[in-house]
């Protein structure tokens, strides 16, 4: 029997042991079945031989019941394991530390300190493993506050020095969020073993603390501390952007050196660091090199050619997957779906739907959530609204895909509607979605509504949530609210550059510059680094209220302060400054002098500024570029129209008019919306959509009788 367990075929150990009536059976035997039932995760057959045993009364000493406890445990059966617990005359700190373990690792955190303190009433003293249990089920839950707890106990009962238990505590600490705690027990253990090492390393990559996961790599080193297999996945993890290319290559050099490249675990890490660096045809290499290959090898791979936009690569790689009989499980389809989801890729994500259809996984409701949120990314709501439509169940995570996707395919009074029937349908929102609708308003300026949201969140208690605060100051600064925007703000504990960024923007956009400017002041004094997008707010608040020296200034610092290089929406906000201002021809001169050819908005910036100052001469230059870069765009014709028009030039203004008919060119109307009773409604010129659109023309027509009136009359 024993021979059979250590073979793997356990369900023939089962069927020997209960079916045996010659061969003379010892409580190793029992023990080996019970123990393969353990890792099968086989609680009916568990069972099946603990019946058995008490059938044939036996002796259920020590060794037996603590294998039997912990199968029970194990496979997830409390009330069972507290039964059998509750009947054992005899109990050894094996006994208690199965318990708690159970308990632990089923969430019961106060039940599992309950058995410790029964322990401890009982003269049985805690081991390692008993503190590694609960320490392990705290970082499991990622339960901060209890993990400290019980580093507290570790410590009452003097084995917090224990190498083991430090391990423990870093582990959970770290996976915790609490990377500061995590270093603060690593530096104090008095023996570190390379376990210690590699998980304060994966602390920092899982943390994104990728400077700090070098330099202690480099430590470990210096240390005489051997790398292992676990040591560079968790080091290559922080190799995970362009920038970063050159280490992952001197990485991978001591994998080679080392003998890890042949590593399975090793191998995947290797191509999904290439993959996040930027070098495919690398990570491909390591790929083509690897001797054994797993699905998550080939998910690494695939999501490498998906994530660059080789969709055709990627499609052939998992034709090639499945050839070689490598099956996709639900794991693969939810990586290669988010992978894929980003415009441009539509014609890849349905050839993937197809095979998620032929693999029968399209009910499957994460693969389903994944699909209506990889059709939104890829702008086909129309399928995202397919899916959706067909599913037999959904949860908060298939209507935020929906409300996420409508918000931003700029679909937001659609999205209003999803999250209202979602409401309707009693579906509770979490902090995703609240975030997700809170950018539909945005987008609409739906104050009334947006204040209505901000309601719901004080009452689920997500007010203090950094990623909905920062949503909140977003929405009330696109709709004007300054003055709810900055209480929200002012009340932040926590606030990043990017929260920052959007209230300089709100200033900057509502005409308060020199708010936005001091703010900008106030952010430098906090210690927060400002990033592209912070400089773009800040220059278009010196355009809106005419600071030129000043805007000139902050340019100048993107680089020279910062380190930034700066973009094209700079070049067009600086020419969008000095154009305002009236500085046409220093405007011109400062696009002939970018580094990079001026694209379309930045000449656009241009020819709106000549609007301003009816400059024709400059006017016709802009849109001779303009008309090269992006001819199809209507707004240039009717904006240099509209110049001609104003300088008196009406052949010239027709003559442009009849050229954009002739090229087919469209402008797009610009929309307008109300909000009445928390309902947006949205318009645009010659549109007959609206629902009451017969009520709102009767009342037009109304008006327009009274105003001819009314002027007869006069």
């Amino acid at each position: 029997m024993k021979t059979l367990c250590e073979k793997g075929r356990w369900q023939e150990a089962v069927e020997l042991l209960l079916n045996n009536q010659v061969v003379r059976v010892d409580s190793h035997a029992y023990a080996s079945v019970l123990q393969a039932c353990t890792k099968m995760k086989a609680l009916a057959q568990g069972k099946q031989i603990h019946a058995h045993l008490l059938k044939r009364k036996w002796h259920l000493d020590i060794f037996l019941g603590n294998n039997l406890l912990n199968m029970y445990t194990q496979c997830g059966s409390l009330p069972d394991a507290c039964k059998l617990f509750d009947e054992m005359q005899q109990r050894n700190i094996d006994t208690w530390n199965a318990m708690i373990r159970g308990f632990a690792e089923q969430g019961h955190f106060e039940d599992a300190l309950t058995v410790l303190l029964q322990m401890q009433r009982e003269k049985v003293l805690p081991s390692r493993y008993t503190f590694m249990s609960l320490v392990n089920g705290c970082a499991r839950l990622r339960t901060l506050e209890k993990g400290k707890h019980v580093h507290a106990l570790s410590i009452k009962a003097g084995l917090a020095s224990d190498t083991w238990v430090g391990n423990a505590l870093i582990d959970m600490y770290a996976k915790c969020g609490s990377v500061e705690d995590a270093r603060r027990v690593f530096d104090g253990m008095q023996k570190r073993d390379v376990v210690s090492w590699n998980a304060m390393i994966a602390g920092y990559s899982r943390q994104n603390l990728h400077e700090d996961a070098f330099s202690l790599f480099d430590e470990m080193q210096t240390a005489g501390i051997v790398p292992t297999k676990f040591t560079m996945t968790s080091i290559l993890g922080a190799c995970c952007s362009p920038a970063a290319l050159e280490q992952g290559k001197q990485i991978h050099a001591c994998c080679s050196e080392a003998g890890f490249e042949s590593d399975i675990r090793v191998g995947t890490a290797l191509v999904s660091m290439y993959a996040k660096c930027g070098s495919v045809v690398d990570a491909k290499k390591v790929f083509d090199k690897m001797p054994t290959r797993n699905t998550f090898s080939w998910t690494a791979m695939i999501r490498a050619y998906a994530r660059e936009g080789y969709g055709a690569k990627a499609l052939e790689l998992f034709v090639q997957m499945k050839q070689e009989g490598v099956m996709p499980d639900r794991v693969l389809f939810l990586s290669i779906l988010n992978a894929i989801a980003s415009p441009g890729a539509l014609q890849i994500g349905r050839q993937i739907h197809s095979q998620v259809i032929e693999a029968g996984l399209e009910s499957d409701l994460p693969v389903a959530n994944a699909l209506i949120s990889m059709y939104a990314k890829c702008g086909s709501m129309e399928d995202a609204h397919r899916i959706f439509d067909s599913m037999p169940q959904r949860n908060v995570v298939s209507w935020t895909a929906m409300i996420s996707g409508c918000a931003q395919q700029n679909h937001s009074k659609a999205a209003i509607e999803v999250f209202s029937q979602m409401q309707r349908e009693g579906v509770k929102p979490d902090r995703v979605t609240f975030i997700s609708i809170l950018d539909a308003c945005a987008n609409l300026a739906a104050l009334q509504k947006g204040k209505s949201i901000h309601a719901q969140i004080l009452k689920a208690g997500l007010d203090s949530d950094n990623g909905v605060e920062i949503a909140l100051v977003n929405m009330y600064a696109k709709c004007g609210s300054l003055v709810h925007a900055d209480q929200v703000f002012d009340k932040m504990l926590q606030r990043d550059v990017v929260v920052w960024t959007v209230m300089i923007v709100g200033y900057a956009q509502h005409g308060r510059g020199k708010e936005a400017i001091q703010l900008f002041e106030w952010m430098k004094q906090e210690g927060v680094k400002p990033d592209s997008l912070t400089f773009t707010g800040l220059l278009t608040a010196c355009s809106h209220v005419g600071l030129v020296e000043e805007g000139r200034c902050y340019f100048r610092s993107i680089t020279q302060d910062y380190g930034i290089t700066p973009a094209m929406q700079h070049y067009g906000s600086m020419v969008d400054l000095l154009g305002r201002a009236g500085r046409l021809d220093e405007a011109a001169d400062f696009i002939e002098k970018m580094p990079f050819e001026a694209d379309a908005s930045v000449w656009g910036a241009l020819l709106g500024a000549c609007k301003i100052h009816c400059n024709v001469e400059l006017a016709e230059c802009a849109a001779k570029r303009l008309l090269v870069l992006d001819p199809d765009n209507g707004s240039w014709y009717v904006l240099l129209s509209n110049i001609y028009a104003a300088a008196g030039m009406s052949d010239k203004a027709q003559y442009m008019r009849k050229s954009m008919k002739k090229r087919g060119a469209m402008k797009d109307p610009g929309p307008s919306w109300v909000e009445v009773d928390n309902e947006v409604h949205l318009f645009v010129a010659e549109d007959r959509s609206h629902q009451y659109k017969g009520e709102i023309n009767e009342i037009g027509q109304a008006d327009e009788k009274d105003e001819r009136e009314r002027i007869y009359t006069s």
